[in-house]
C-alpha cells in the first residue's frame, strides 16, 4: 500500500497546541489524506505493550492497507460529531485476547486543519463498536463475499 513520504519530518498540529512530526501520509479510502506521525506510532507501540498486546505491533505496519482497504468503517459512537472514524480490516492470523479471529482497528480523528491516525487495537472480528442506546453510523462497508457481516 502507497505510503507518501513528501512530508516527513513536517511538524503538524493535530489538537490545539499538540505538535506532532509526520512519520508518512496515506490516501485512504474516501480520497482523504491521513497523517501517521512518529508520536502516534510511539503511542500505539507503548499501548499495546501496557494492554499485554505486544504481539500485535508487528501489524503496525498494515495502517496503510487498513485505510485503503478496510472492511469496514464507522463514526465512532462515542464521538457522534463525526470527527472520529474506525477503520476495520481483517488480518489473517491476528486474533484477539481471547484467541478470536480479529480486526485490526485504526481510530482516525478527521478535524478541519488535518486528518490523522489516533491508535490502533484489535477487535473482535465482525464486531463493530457500539454504546448502549446509541445508533453506530456505518459509513463504509466492503461488499462481503466470504458470509462475513459487521454486527454491532
Amino acid at each position: 500500500m502507497a505510503r507518501d513520504y513528501s512530508e516527513t519530518g513536517l511538524r503538524i498540529e493535530i489538537r490545539i497546541g499538540q505538535w506532532e512530526e509526520v512519520a508518512y501520509a496515506v490516501w485512504d479510502v474516501f480520497g482523504q489524506r491521513i497523517y501517521v506521525t512518529r508520536e502516534r506510532l510511539q503511542h500505539i507501540r507503548e499501548k499495546r505493550r501496557w494492554r499485554g498486546q505486544a504481539t500485535m505491533i508487528k501489524y503496525i505496519d498494515r495502517l496503510p492497507l487498513v485505510l485503503q482497504c478496510p472492511d469496514v468503517v464507522i463514526v465512532d459512537p462515542q464521538y457522534p460529531d463525526g470527527q472520529t472514524h474506525i477503520f476495520y480490516k481483517y488480518v489473517e492470523s491476528l486474533t484477539d485476547e481471547y484467541g478470536r479471529e480479529a480486526w485490526l482497528a485504526v481510530v482516525v480523528e478527521i478535524t478541519g486543519k488535518v486528518n490523522f491516525v489516533w491508535t490502533m487495537h484489535p477487535r473482535r472480528k465482525g464486531k463493530i463498536k457500539t454504546i448502549s442506546g446509541m445508533e453506530t453510523t456505518v459509513i463504509y462497508q466492503k461488499e462481503q463475499t466470504n458470509g462475513t457481516n459487521a454486527e454491532g
